[in-house]
């Protein structure tokens, strides 16, 4: 029997989301994002809600980890993967992750960060915070920002490959965004990935890149990952939200779906497949079509 639009109701359409999600995953495609914030006091038990809602199968957490930076678990790396990781069961899978470094080079996000010592201490000092109390919102003139603002630590990119070494998996986010809270400040604030450039030129820095952000269509991001794709160099583009469960970008609003091959979830599976491209990413569509060959997204001929 056909229904009109005006007759499906809230408790219909949350039954057909939850039938595309089990689809989905019989099909062996599930979702996630490693770019989002849940802050302390926030319940961890809201996401987890919030999370089952929306059909998302794996968040990796960005600082603060919902829990408080004075608590000895944020303190505790090992402590505050295990407490985030017991909130997760079979259907919804949640870990440790970071937002770092940030600088003013770019900043990098982890879908699977290693257990590192002390995750708040890192938090606290975790990016370029010199220069972002200038940038964007200094009047005073700066001509030589590598001079007047010097880049305190070690070189961002020496973080990523320890990380990387150790297990993590990473991606450059919002890769071209600036913005100025200051119209008049003599410097824009950046998070424009100019560590890119060390990815092209040596070795692979970044596992994925960021190609739909914030809002669903970011026409600068996909413009910078088109031109890699026709200059020959392959990463696989990912989604993020860089929100949480409140505010205007809401987790979920943007995924990355990725085939894994099999109808339970496997987290190194789902990891392997976001690096490899048998993914795509979405703001709720999505349009399946069957090729002679059974090719998968990431495939290549």
């Amino acid at each position: 029997m056909k229904r009109n639009a005006s007759n499906v109701t809230d408790a219909g359409v949350g039954e057909m989301a939850e039938l595309r999600h089990r689809e989905l995953r019989n099909a062996g495609f599930f979702c996630g994002e490693c770019h989002n914030h849940l802050n302390w006091p926030e319940k961890p038990e809201n996401l987890v809600a919030h999370m089952k809602s929306c059909g998302m199968d794996y968040i990796s957490l960005c600082q603060g980890w919902l829990t408080n930076s004075k608590d000895s678990r944020g303190r505790d790396g090992r402590r505050l993967a295990q407490f985030l990781r017991s909130f997760s069961d079979c259907e919804t899978h949640i870990r440790m992750g970071a937002e770092y470094p940030k600088t003013r080079f770019g900043h990098v996000c982890w879908w699977r960060f290693p257990v590192i010592s002390d995750p708040f201490g890192v938090y606290m000092n975790y990016h370029d915070s010199e220069y972002f109390k200038v940038a964007g919102i200094s009047e005073k003139p700066v001509e030589n920002p590598s001079d007047e603002v010097p880049f305190p630590s070690e070189a961002p990119l020496c973080k990523v490959a320890r990380w990387k070494s150790l297990g993590g998996v990473c991606m450059s986010p919002h890769p071209t965004s600036w913005w100025m809270d200051n119209k008049k400040s003599s410097l824009i604030c950046t998070n424009i990935s100019a560590d890119f450039c060390l990815d092209l030129l040596t070795t692979r820095l970044y596992d994925t890149l960021v190609v739909m952000g914030y809002d669903a269509e970011q026409i600068f991001y996909q413009n910078l990952w088109f031109r890699l794709l026709n200059m020959g160099y392959r990463i696989n583009g990912v989604a993020e939200t860089d929100g949480d469960i409140h505010g205007r970008h809401k987790i979920g609003s943007l995924r990355t779906y990725a085939h894994c091959g099999t109808s339970r979830f496997n987290e190194d599976k789902f990891l392997a497949a976001i690096k490899n491209g048998r993914s795509f990413v979405t703001s709720g569509p999505a349009i399946f079509a069957k090729t002679d060959k059974g090719a998968m997204p990431g495939s290549a001929t």
